[in-house]
């Protein structure tokens, strides 16, 4: 049986949950390396259950050559994803052994977007791999200013295990003054 690449991203895009499955698995048996489904594939990630973005995973593993390239438009793909799903986008980036500066950055720099959980992920993910930058010190430094106490609370834990910059080091320190009943 032969599928042309339109009837195939038409399918990637169905609500049908049978129809993503048949479209995602025949493009990886027939098309494993081809980046003109990355996009759609990409929405199924988005959208889809959690069998399907296993599978989405593996095909643009192959079809996307370039790591940053790859993992830039996981971070993207990340933010839009159900909160339930997201974490499997983690352990895909857990699991490599050397993630690129700009994948970690990268992933910090949409914290202030995501519910706790996702943050407790990130966080936990930079402290396994004994990863900090400026870039991501101001990251997380922007959470404690957010509306969700918690989620700034686990930024300080975060960043009091760090070597901070004066400024943050301030920051730092207002905020466990501000909440030093809760902490």
């Amino acid at each position: 049986q032969s599928c042309t690449p339109a009837y195939l991203k038409h399918l990637l895009r169905s609500q049908d949950r049978t129809c993503v499955d048949f479209a995602l698995k025949y493009v990886i048996a027939h098309h494993p390396s081809d980046a003109q489904f990355a996009d759609d594939v990409l929405h199924v990630l988005e959208h889809g259950d959690r069998e399907h973005i296993l599978l989405a995973l593996r095909f643009l593993s192959g079809a996307l050559k370039d790591k940053e390239q790859l993992h830039a438009r996981l971070i993207e793909s990340y933010g839009r994803m159900k909160s339930m799903n997201s974490p499997l986008i983690l352990d895909y980036f857990s699991a490599e052994r050397d993630l690129p500066r700009t994948t970690l950055e990268g992933l910090t720099s949409h914290l202030d977007r995501l519910p706790y959980f996702q943050v407790h992920l990130i966080l936990r993910l930079l402290e396994e791999r004994k990863f900090f930058s400026p870039k991501t010190e101001a990251d997380v430094a922007r959470l404690l200013d957010g509306d969700d106490f918690f989620i700034a609370r686990r930024a300080c834990e975060h960043l009091l295990q760090q070597d901070l910059g004066s400024g943050t080091e301030k920051k730092v320190a207002a905020f466990r003054q501000r909440y030093r009943d809760r902490l």
